[in-house]
């Protein structure tokens, strides 16, 4: 697969309408939901926008991936999240469609990208 393909492919994932993360793209309805659904969903914002990244990092995970599957995120040690995350994927699945966990078991600390800035006072 070519660098071009690649990142062709890992777009179309990043976008839900290959399947690869669609059950987590789609707009929550948070007026309607509790608090810790609201966690849940946060949290799982964060784990999809980081494992976008990873795949970035890692293209030959994306390769592993069939194109119709719907991904979902767990974490170790948190074991209500993972059953939230897995009833998510579930319910949006298509009949068929394989269902592909991304266990997370380790984060780096969090910490911004700018290599280097300037500071002015504008008035």
């Amino acid at each position: 697969m070519s660098n071009s393909d690649l990142k062709t492919r890992t777009k179309d994932y990043a976008l839900s309408g290959s399947g690869f993360l669609q059950n987590c793209r789609r707009e929550p309805k948070l007026k309607s939901m509790t608090a810790s659904e609201k966690k849940f969903v946060e949290r799982n914002l964060d784990l999809i926008f980081e494992f976008e990244k990873y795949v970035l990092e890692h293209p030959a995970i994306a390769e592993k991936i069939p194109r119709d599957a719907v991904v979902f995120m767990k974490v170790i040690g948190d074991q209500k999240f993972n059953r939230w995350s897995e009833r998510q994927a579930k319910k949006q699945a298509k009949k068929g469609a394989p269902l592909i966990s991304i266990t997370v078991k380790k984060m780096g600390p969090v910490h911004s990208r700018i290599a280097g800035l300037a500071l002015e006072h504008a008035a």
